[in-house]
């Protein structure tokens, strides 16, 4: 994970690797995220920090 992170990519549960570019929104109560292909993936409590931190470090940096 953290060579992918230097490449846009997160973890935002045990089994899903995604690229952040990708998503599209976050749920209201933090729980899932949906991605630009419609498709929606949990967000688990344990990643849920770092995840949503590197998300909006991403979008900042594509401003």
């Amino acid at each position: 994970m953290k060579k992918l992170t230097e490449y846009g990519f997160a973890q935002p549960y045990k089994c899903y690797v995604v690229n952040l570019k990708y998503i599209s929104g976050i749920s209201k109560d933090e729980r899932d995220l949906f991605l630009s292909n419609n498709e929606k993936i949990p967000l688990s409590k344990f990643y849920k920090k770092t995840f949503i931190d590197n998300y909006y470090r991403s979008l900042f940096k594509s401003l």
